[in-house]
C-alpha cells in the first residue's frame, strides 16, 4: 500500500493511528512499554503469530485508511533479553522440537525482520559470555545463518535503547509506504 500525506496529515497519523503491536506472550518488557507510555507512543497487546513486536495503523477514513492496516506480514521484531536466552533457545532446540528455528523460519519472506539481543555485543558471542556450553563459533554461525537463510537482521544493543530502536524500526517500515506530495 502506497500512501500520500501532507505534513499535517502525517502528524495526525503518528499521534492517533500509529500503534506498535506487542505480542501477548512478551512478558518482561516494562522497560519498553513504559518508554512508549512516557513518549506517548501508542501500543497494543495482541497475539502475534511471529515475533514480539510489529506495527498497525488504525482506521482513519479522513486519511484514506478504510480499515485497520496491519504490517505484521512485512515487519517482525523478535527480542531476546540477553545472549544467554538466545543461546539457551538454540541449545534446547532438540528438546523442544526446534521451536525457536520454526519461529525464525516463519519470519522468512517478510520484508523487515529483526532479532534484538539486549545487553550483548558480538564480542560476547565470540568470548562465550553466556550461560551455556554451546561453542561460541557455533553460536556465531547460527546467528549468521539466520541472517542469510531467513533475512533476519541481528541487532546487539543496550537494554535501555531497545524501545527507541523498536519505534524507529516501525517508523521506517511505515515511511517505506509513504510518498511525498
Amino acid at each position: 500500500m502506497e500512501l500520500r500525506f501532507t505534513p499535517k496529515e502525517f502528524d495526525l497519523l503518528m499521534t492517533e493511528h500509529f500503534v506498535i503491536l506487542v505480542d501477548t506472550q512478551e512478558k518482561v518488557n516494562t522497560h519498553i512499554t513504559e518508554y512508549f507510555d512516557e513518549h506517548k507512543i501508542l501500543w497494543k497487546s495482541k497475539a502475534l503469530e511471529t515475533g514480539d513486536y510489529s506495527l498497525m495503523i488504525t482506521k482513519c477514513e479522513e486519511l484514506g485508511i478504510a480499515r485497520d492496516w496491519y504490517l505484521t506480514d512485512e515487519l517482525c521484531i523478535e527480542r531476546k533479553a540477553n545472549l544467554s536466552e538466545l543461546v539457551g533457545n538454540f541449545s534446547n532446540a532438540s528438546k523442544d522440537e526446534g521451536r525457536v528455528f520454526r519461529e525464525f523460519r516463519r519470519m522468512y519472506g517478510g520484508i523487515r525482520n529483526y532479532l534484538i539481543i539486549e545487553d550483548t555485543t558480538v564480542e560476547d558471542v565470540l568470548n562465550g559470555n553466556y550461560t551455556s556450553s554451546m561453542n561460541p563459533t557455533a553460536v556465531l554461525r547460527t546467528i549468521l545463518s539466520l541472517q542469510v537463510k531467513n533475512g533476519i537482521t541481528p541487532l546487539f544493543i543496550k537494554k535501555q535503547t531497545t524501545p527507541k530502536i523498536i519505534y524507529e524500526i516501525c517508523l521506517n517500515a511505515l515511511k517505506s509506504h509513504l510518498v511525498k506530495r
